[in-house]
């Protein structure tokens, strides 16, 4: 969930989301040549929901390593950030 509390629109834009399915909800969808984004209204929230991401699993350990994404704002070339994928594998929770 992307929230937008800015008087001006901003975008999130990764070479990750040319290369994994991405179905977004409340946001506006742009194509570049190296990369896709999405651009996200002044006071307005979008949902990204994320196909299975380029995955760092070993089968024959079963581990996993975390992945290290680049983001930037493609409207505002100095807000850069990134996004921390973490894998698991198996059951998630208690009981």
């Amino acid at each position: 969930v992307v929230r937008n509390q800015d008087s001006v629109t901003h975008g999130l834009a990764s070479t990750l989301f040319k290369n994994v399915a991405v179905k977004l909800e409340g946001g506006t969808e742009v194509r570049g040549k190296h990369f896709k984004s999405f651009h996200v209204d002044a006071g307005k929230t979008m949902t990204l929901r994320f196909a299975t991401a380029p995955s760092n699993f070993d089968p024959q350990t079963g581990g996993a390593e975390s992945i290290r994404h680049a983001l930037w704002c493609d409207i505002h070339p100095e807000v850069k950030g990134e996004l921390f994928v973490i894998e698991t594998r198996g059951d998630i929770g208690g009981g």
